[in-house]
């Protein structure tokens, strides 16, 4: 599960929109909700993806993506 509150505070520390990650992710906003809301897991990509965009330590994506 996604912390999505965490998630949430870097995407707008870092001026990201929801969209945005999304396309940076490569996957359509239905598929971007679905993980969000835990439905489907992000995979390892998208992670690493996230982690780029958002410029989050590997301490942090532990934090967002590993609860």
């Amino acid at each position: 599960m996604v912390d999505y509150k965490a998630l949430r505070y870097e995407m707008l520390a870092h001026n990201c929109t929801t969209e945005e990650l999304a396309k940076v992710c490569n996957i359509s906003m239905s598929s971007f909700y679905r993980r969000i809301k835990g439905d489907v897991s992000f995979t390892l990509g998208e992670i690493y993806q996230c982690k780029a965009r958002l410029d989050l330590s590997t301490a942090r994506v532990v934090q967002i993506f590993f609860v």
